[in-house]
């Protein structure tokens, strides 16, 4: 299971900012998420992002602000998980754009993507 490391869980740096470690965000009863404090940046393991999704859009408002400023700084990502570099992709058939990793399916998502998606998703 991701996250975990010999009964401990595996704390994971920021993609953006690189030396900031994700805080686990709960949404819902279940649903665990990295996210940084800093950027805002939420890193999603397999299907936790369509998890989100179907939670609805409170959860989706109180980790998204798009009117915050984006930071963007390493345009470079490796997944978290396999040291992988991340490759763009489309998120199911929108037009929004998603940093993906090729081997475990993890999505890197700015701050700003994920209220875009929900908006697309709702429509």
């Amino acid at each position: 299971m991701f996250g975990k490391k010999s009964g401990i869980e595996e704390q994971i740096k920021c993609l953006n900012c690189e030396t900031v470690v994700m805080k686990k965000v709960r949404c819902g009863r279940e649903l665990m998420l990295d996210q940084c404090p800093d950027c805002g940046g939420i890193w999603f393991d397999g299907r936790e992002l369509i998890d989100l999704v179907d939670l609805g859009e409170f959860y989706i408002k109180s980790l998204d602000d798009s009117k915050k400023i984006r930071i963007e700084i390493n345009r470079i990502r490796k997944c978290p998980r396999c040291n992988v570099v991340l490759a763009p992709a489309k998120f199911q058939n929108t037009d929004i754009k998603v940093d993906r990793c090729p081997d475990c399916k993890g999505m890197w998502l700015d701050r700003g993507e994920l209220e875009s998606i929900s908006k697309m998703v709702k429509n």
